[in-house]
This record gives C-alpha cells, structure tokens and sequence, in this order.
C-alpha cells in the first residue's frame, strides 16, 4: 500500500510546468485549488530538491540507477503480481483510478495516465520512492519520459545526419544536444558523464568539418560521435524481456533508439539506412518489436512468436549491413534471410542451451541402431575452415552462435542454406574484412533445399544398438512361460493369472485371464466361453 494526499474537487486547471500546481475558476470567484496529482508532483518536488542538491554528480547518479532498478531490473518483473495488485492507502476514486490505469498500461492494455507530461513531472514520478507513487505509476511514467526521448532522438539524429552530409559539419547538432541535455531534470543528468555539457561546448566552439579536415577530432568519424553522444544517459539503451515487458509494440521509426539508428548507420556511409530499412521490411513486415527474451525458452508466450523477434539489438544492426551489403553486391537477400532465422532460432532457444543435440545417443532406426548426423562432405569442409580460421576470432557474428549452428548435431538438420554464405558474411564482418571486395557470383540466385538428406549425411552405428525387448512372460501354442528376464525379476504366473485360476485349467476364471493375457499380446484364438462383454473390451483394447 501506497500513500495519499489530500482529495480535491476536480475543475478545469492549467499545470505548472514543473509540479502541475494548478488554478482555477469556481462558481463564487477565482480561487487557488490544487489537484490530487499536483499535490503530489509539489511533495515530491521538495523531496527531490533534498535528495539532489544533499549528492555529488556521482552519488545522484548511483542513485539514479538504483531508483530505475526498482521498476526496470529483474527483481521488478520478478515481482510483478505484487506490484499489480498494489494500491495507493486512500479511498479517493481519482488516486486509484490513476493507480488501476498505471497497472493496466504496465501490462499492456490502455493508456498511459502521464502521457504528455513534461520531463520535469516525469521525473519526480519515476525517481521517489517515498511511496506517493505505486511501482506501477513510476514505471509508467517512465516509460512516458523514455518515448518523449525516443522521439527527440530520432529528430535529433536525422538532423545530425543531413547536417553532416549537406555541410561536413556536426555544430548544430551538437547545440541541440546541449540545449536537450540542460532542459533534463538533475537527477538525469546526472547519468551522464560529469564532462558531457563541457565536452559539447567544445565542439561547438571547435565548428569542425569531418570532410575537409578529418585528421583533426582525434580521428572520430561523424557517425561514431553520433553514438558517443546520444548513447549516453538513462534512456540510451531500453533492454526488455519481451515476455515480461508491458511496452506495446511501436513502428521501427517510432521505437528505435538513437544509438541503434547510428550502430546500424556504421557500415559505409553510401549505405545509409537503407541496411535497416531492409531488415525492418524483410524480417518484420515493416513493424519492428521490441526484443523478445529467449531465457524463458519456449514458454506460453514464445512459442507463437517469430524467432525474428529474438535477435538482439546488435544481431539486427549487423543483419541490416549484411542487407546493404548484399544488396549492393547482387545476392538474392533470401540468403541473408536464412541466417538471420538461423540466428534468431538460436536466440530464441536461449542461446541454445535450451536445443537438443541429435548425435546424444538417444536417436535409433526401426533395427535399432543408433543414429547420427554430420555435413556433407562440401559443408563439412566449410564448417572446419570457419571453425580454424582466423577470422572467427575478430568476427561480429557471435562466436557461440557460430560454434553451435557448426556443431553437426545441433546444425546439420536445421540447415536449408549454403554455409559458405555463412562463410563470407563471417570474413566480411570481421578485421580481415577489408580483403574480401565481393560476394560469389553463385550467391546472386538463392536454391533452396529441396531434400533435407541433400546437406546431410545420416550414419547408422552397426555396433552401438538397443537391445531387443525381451518379455517377462510368453505364449507359445498357448502355453505361457515366464521367461528368464522374468523369472529373475521375480514373476510368477501366480501373479499373472492367481493362485486359485491356476489350480483348475479348465475354469472360467482361468480362461478369462488367457484370454485378456492373449490380448495384449496379440493373439486371436476365439472361445465360446468368452463372455460378449469381455470380447468387445479386449477387442477395443487391441485397437487402441
């Protein structure tokens, strides 16, 4: 439970832009009225103040972190019934209206209850734990404070980059910056480096052009200053568990960071981003989702997703190169397709640990021998140049993901593409990338695999098999025996057919218990003594 302020009679107000004081005009005069949520931002206002001018620039940045944990780290989701079900103490309908509506946005459904508050009110919200504010209020409004970022850091970006190419220079960018940066409240600024502001204003005062003079900015390029900039602060990077996340899935140009438009932005400048727009098109049909979290394997709410939706925000930014350089190159981009499935599978599966490897031992034909299964004889001998390479050692592409799709037992079976694609894309995408100034020609038409048996080859141990069943009891011209098997296990046909059917062959009892024995082992002798009753049950047995 929650604390409360003071109920007031809702009128029509105009907020303050730092606390939302408001004022109003009642039926007998003007008057000065404050609102539940005004009350509240005031309180809090003067909690705030306390808190930040009593730390250094280091300290309130530590405490930042600590306040965001509470409502974006794991133990946040890991307690989420009880933050869902936490209500402000009070009985005011406006406190636990706001409080329900906080929840039900967290969760997914409805709308924010701080959207379009200013980043100042934002901020009092997200940074008090005094408990004004339920867990579910504070991460709503920041998830309120996190789009108002998103979208100035698109702005800002796309800004930067029609800057740099129509005049070589970043300056503008750099004021905007700045100005951006000093309208943040204290306590995030605070996550920024100490030197940000001073380290802006040297470059503005610098006005330096990345074309003509590029020796000069310690060998920056324009891009990497981009990320360096806009990567910082306690919105630079949103990592969710896409199960356990409530934000709503938005449009790549709506959710995008500003870092990952400038780590997509990193291949050759003439490529744009076209790389990503690509990707986006390609593997999400032009609405990009949040991360998906593979650590919770095929749950409930996995298993329908796309296993796109688990590549990672550096698996998408190095897939959207992989587009533009294919594109550019002339190679069927279904090629680029399939890894990128390939990878996200492995994602999806939590890296892996979550596949089964076919050559554990478990996997027999119908003689019983065991089964496993390698590369043909051509990818084999792709795996092992990737593998003993030296450019595996400096490549991009994750290396485990790598080490696992290369392992026949987990990639033979899974594997509809031509791995020397795989090949190229690991060499282009490492230090050794430099050398390699083209894709093969053959890559400019995708095949696809008709026959899974065409890229494997499946082996049948001839010495390692499974030992035949051997019953306990069994039938020979009608006769049962308990075999060896069962006799060293203890069984007896007393216990098979009972001591008092076995003294009298011929009774009924005893004919009865053939016949449901007979059953089960398949065998078909009829007898006029058989009740209907049992013939239909043993029959319907044997069909099941």
């Amino acid at each position: 439970m929650t604390g409360s302020s003071t109920s007031a009679t809702a009128q029509p107000v105009a907020a303050d832009d730092k606390t939302g004081a408001t004022t109003s005009t009642g039926s007998t005069g003007t008057s000065s009225t404050v609102s539940n949520l005004a009350r509240q931002l005031s309180e809090a206002a003067v909690r705030a103040e306390t808190r930040d001018t009593s730390l250094s620039h280091k300290e309130l940045g530590q405490k930042a972190t600590a306040l965001l944990n509470q409502i974006t780290g794991d133990s946040y989701f890991a307690n989420k019934a009880q933050h869902n079900a936490e209500v402000p103490n009070t009985d005011d309908p406006e406190l636990l209206a706001r409080a329900k509506q906080a929840t039900s946005f967290v969760n997914g459904s409805g709308s924010n209850p701080f959207k379009g508050m200013s980043r100042d009110q934002l901020a009092l919200i997200t940074y008090d734990d005094s408990g004004t504010f339920t867990t579910n209020e504070r991460r709503a409004a920041w998830e309120e404070a996190y789009s108002q970022e998103e979208a100035w850091r698109q702005k800002a970006v796309a800004k930067a980059m029609d800057e740099y190419n129509r005049t070589g220079k970043l300056t503008n960018f750099f004021s905007e910056v700045l100005e951006h940066y000093k309208s943040l409240p204290a306590i995030e600024q605070a996550q920024y480096p100490e030197d940000y502001a001073a380290d802006l204003q040297q470059k503005i005062d610098l006005d330096f052009n990345y074309m003509t003079h590029r020796a000069e900015g310690k060998g920056s390029s324009a891009t990497s200053l981009i990320e360096q900039l806009v990567s910082a602060g306690p919105y630079a990077r949103k990592e969710t568990d896409g199960a356990s996340s409530p934000v709503a899935t938005q449009s790549s140009s709506a959710t995008q960071s500003a870092s990952e438009v400038t780590t997509a932005s990193s291949a050759a400048s003439t490529s744009g981003t076209v790389g990503y727009d690509l990707m986006v098109s390609r593997l999400f049909g032009g609405t990009e989702p949040e991360v998906a979290n593979g650590a919770q394997g095929m749950s409930t709410s996995n298993i329908g997703r796309s296993a796109f939706e688990f590549l990672t925000r550096e698996d998408r930014a190095l897939v959207a190169e992989m587009y533009a350089y294919a594109q550019e190159q002339g190679t069927d981009l279904t090629h680029v397709d399939r890894l990128a499935e390939e990878l996200g599978d492995y994602r999806q599966h939590d890296n892996g640990r979550l596949s089964s490897n076919f050559n554990n031992g478990t996997h027999y034909d119908v003689q019983g021998r065991q089964l496993t299964v390698s590369f043909n004889e051509q990818d084999a001998a792709t795996a092992e140049r990737i593998l003993n390479g030296t450019a595996i050692s400096s490549t991009r592409l994750d290396q485990g993901f790598l080490r696992h799709i290369l392992d026949p037992g987990y990639g033979a079976l899974s594997n509809t593409s031509d791995l020397g694609f795989l090949e190229q894309m690991v060499t282009k995408f490492s230090s050794e990338g430099s050398a390699q100034s083209s894709l093969d020609s053959r890559f400019a038409t995708y095949t696809p695999v008709i026959s899974i048996k065409d890229n494997i080859v499946l082996s049948a141990s001839e010495d390692v098999k499974l030992k035949p069943f051997e019953p306990d009891i069994t039938n020979v011209n009608g006769v049962w025996t308990v075999t060896e098997k069962g006799a060293a296990a203890g069984i007896t046909l007393d216990q098979v057919i009972g001591k008092s059917q076995r003294s009298d062959a011929a009774s009924t009892g005893l004919e009865q218990n053939r016949y449901i024995l007979d059953a089960f082992f398949g065998r078909n002798e009829q007898s006029t003594s058989r009740p209907d009753w049992l013939t239909s049950l043993l029959e319907q047995l044997q069909q099941s």
